[in-house]
């Protein structure tokens, strides 16, 4: 009887130590997608937010009678979300700027909404986002 050799060879250690490292360069690659997919919600998430609130104020506006209508100070609002676990608060500060034509028959009022995307941190507005809504209220 002969005996042949068995071609069937398992893996070495150079080969296992390589793939790992293919496998983690890999699970890194997506971990750094959903890091940026939740950077991107939350981008979002406020945006939506801070147009929600110019929104609602201009519709305020709308059913006010037109001799109440006037400029307001920034007014302090806050929106909260739970990102990986953690809550996270941001300030959205909205402002409302009315100006009138000669014969005061004509409001042009634009609420201006303003955050910092990563949250509140001082008063370094240079980072911070902002959207503004207009509309035009006649007698």
């Amino acid at each position: 009887m002969r005996r042949t050799r068995s071609c069937a060879r398992g893996f070495n250690m150079a080969e296992l130590l390589m793939a790992m490292t293919l496998f983690v360069i890999g699970f890194l690659g997506v971990l750094a997608l959903f890091t940026t997919g939740f950077g991107a919600v939350t981008k979002s998430k406020n945006l939506t937010y801070a147009c929600n609130i110019a929104q609602s104020q201009i519709e305020k506006i709308r059913f006010s009678d037109f001799s109440n209508i006037a400029s307001s100070p920034r007014t302090t609002l806050y929106g909260s979300a739970r990102v990986n676990g953690q809550n996270v608060t941001t300030a959205f500060y909205r402002t409302m700027t009315v100006t009138s034509n000669a014969d005061n028959t004509l409001k042009n009022v634009v609420v201006q909404v303003t955050w910092e995307e990563r949250g509140f941190s001082g008063t370094d507005t240079s980072e911070w986002k902002s959207i503004s809504m207009e509309t035009v209220i006649t007698e």
